[in-house]
């Protein structure tokens, strides 16, 4: 199988889609290093002589690296990328259920490439991302596909689906109409729901703690969680990620991209991004795993529209109304 050696990025390119100019850089440097935990910046690259857009990488010596497909051969691996075979549809293209050459399921990525090309520049930055951080809380890139026209991304089957599926399930109209639930999938219990929490957050230590600079996310949500066989989590869709600055505060000022109902206040305010905005975005999530609620719900009753705001009204009767020994004693 052929390694990844196309090359993506030319010198001044705009792959970051926030700020022009990336730079370019002979390769065959070495990794500066990995200690501690922590992975430093290379000056080497996976696109055939041009550093890397994000101009990170995670040494993972046992890693087979990214594969380059033919859009024929994914083609072949989705049957005609056909509408029974679809996983879910998102801003930036369809998720197609695949089975590669060697038996290998997948989640096969087509991208759809707007006139502002936010589409490639998604496909550029998750490549070079997930070609470069290696982790069991993310979802592994197997390959992808830049033929011609065509962009598409290869990545590890989750079975399990997304955890958006699990907490918020939509019910097809005509099932309902015929009394049947042919997808609605078991409730999640208790140990489950902690145990996809503690992945969640093991991911995001990963992203801001072990890799420098720093990775931010960007949209972390439950549509982004997706679960394996053993309902463990992983994160996925890196598309509109961003590296975080090596100053003290770690602060980007950038374009406001995200979800509604999981961006941070201060970040939606200014534009200004950290790593606490993925914090914040992953309390979101636990809030939904604790509840079930939807982020933003405008069916429900006045006061209870935004999910952060309905719990800390909630937080703050309850510490109001009950002494502070109880809580003391109910804690301890």
């Amino acid at each position: 199988t052929r390694r990844a050696k196309l090359r993506l990025v030319g010198a001044g390119d705009s792959v970051d889609g926030d700020k022009p100019g990336a730079p370019a850089s002979s390769c065959g440097s070495s990794v500066r290093g990995y200690q501690n935990g922590r992975c430093y910046a290379a000056t080497g690259c996976i696109y055939g002589g041009r550093l890397g857009p994000l101009g990170l990488a995670v040494v993972q010596p046992r890693s087979r690296g990214a594969q380059v497909f033919t859009y024929r051969e994914l083609e072949r691996a989705t049957d005609g990328f056909g509408e029974g075979n679809v996983l879910g549809r998102g801003a930036y293209g369809v998720v197609f259920r695949g089975r590669l050459g060697d038996g290998t399921p997948a989640a096969i990525k087509r991208l759809q490439l707007d006139p502002r090309r936010q589409g490639e520049r998604e496909f550029r930055v998750e490549v070079d991302l997930l070609s470069r951080m290696h982790s069991p809380h993310l979802v592994g890139l197997l390959g992808y596909c830049a033929d011609q026209s065509h962009r598409l991304l290869v990545f590890e089957f989750m079975p399990n689906g997304s955890l958006k599926g699990h907490l918020h399930p939509v019910i097809p109209a005509v099932d309902v109409a015929a009394g049947e639930q042919r997808d609605a999938r078991p409730t999640l219990d208790w140990q489950t729901r902690l145990g996809i929490a503690l992945d969640c957050a093991r991911a995001l230590e990963f992203l801001h703690e072990h890799t420098s600079p720093a990775v931010i996310h960007r949209d972390f949500n439950c549509s982004n969680v997706l679960l394996d066989h053993n309902y463990r989590a992983r994160v996925s869709d890196f598309g509109t990620a961003k590296v975080g600055s090596n100053k003290a505060n770690g602060q980007v000022v950038t374009r406001v991209l995200g979800t509604t109902g999981y961006l941070a206040p201060e970040y939606a305010s200014t534009g200004k991004l950290t790593t606490k905005s993925d914090v914040y975005s992953y309390g979101v999530v636990l809030l939904e795993l604790l509840t079930g609620r939807v982020p933003v719900d405008t069916q429900r009753p006045p006061g209870q529209h935004v999910l952060v705001s309905w719990v800390s009204a909630q937080l703050t009767t309850l510490f109001s109304s009950v002494p502070f020994i109880m809580w003391f004693v109910l804690a301890t």
